[in-house]
């Protein structure tokens, strides 16, 4: 009786062991991803404060935990300042701190800078992007150069009362938007960046947004860089300073001067 009792017990704890085991087996099978389908090896990192567009980039520095293998992330505490200053509209501090930004080895860094100074778009700004047009890095020389595109058509708009046909629009008036101190900036800035790019293409970009601003900011500026230039990009400035005094046959600055003398008669 004993030994009939034991045998049902030994069926039933059996059958249980093999449900449970079953059970666990089509658990496993359902998650099992499909054939050729795999996770990515390591750990990914979210961006840590994404920046709105036109602020400077969040560095993230992955470190590892030698206590649990875990990736920790930091900012960069520089960058970091940069974006207080965005953060308070502080133009001077903006400035500072991506003049220093600039001069630094890390990319992310000379990026940030960047991204601020073209926030900026003033004739200071500009002159710190200066340096960055020949930087080592191709990705940041081509930056910077966008970004110096970008601050001088800022400028253009500003130096003109009329943006179709170019009017100077300078002074201390309550209507005027810049300054001759500005002015005066905005034209070195102008013809540093012409002088600063050693591709004729570069040089043409710059070119045409100032032969599309008042012919007595161009035509000086045109000059400057002619002299300034040698071979092919002397030729390109060369052309321009011709196309923007209506082919009058203007190649030297007393020429050019003037050509200004006879057009402000005109006028």
């Amino acid at each position: 009786m004993k030994l009939k009792v034991f045998l049902l017990i030994s069926a039933i704890v059996i059958v249980l062991l093999v449900a449970f085991f079953t059970g666990v087996h089509h658990r496993h099978v359902e998650q099992e991803e499909p054939f050729g389908v795999h996770e990515p090896i390591g750990e990914t990192i979210a961006p840590i404060g994404t920046p709105e567009p036109t602020s400077p980039s969040v560095v993230v520095d992955a470190v590892e935990n030698d206590a649990g293998g875990e990736l920790l992330a930091s900012k960069d505490a520089e960058v970091q300042r940069l974006q207080d200053f965005l953060d308070e509209n502080d133009a001077d501090g903006i400035l500072e701190q991506a003049a220093f930004l600039a001069e630094s080895d890390d990319t992310n860094r000379r990026e940030a800078a960047i991204d601020a100074l073209i926030w900026l778009s003033s004739p200071k700004a500009g002159k710190v992007l200066i340096p960055l047009l020949k930087d080592s890095d191709p990705d940041i020389s081509q930056q910077a150069f966008n970004g110096m595109l970008h601050v001088l058509n800022t400028l253009a708009v500003q130096i003109s009362e009329d943006v179709e046909n170019g009017e100077l629009l300078v002074g201390d008036g309550a209507d005027e938007i810049m300054s001759e101190e500005n002015l005066r900036e905005t034209y070195d800035l102008w013809v540093a960046a012409c002088l600063a790019v050693d591709d004729v293409d570069a040089l043409e970009n710059l070119l045409i947004g100032l032969s599309g601003v008042d012919v007595k900011l161009a035509v000086p500026a045109l000059v400057d860089i002619v002299e300034g230039s040698q071979g092919a990009l002397r030729e390109k400035a060369a052309e321009y300073l011709d196309i923007t005094t209506n082919r009058d046959g203007v190649t030297n600055r007393e020429e050019a001067a003037l050509w200004l003398m006879e057009q402000a008669g005109k006028n």
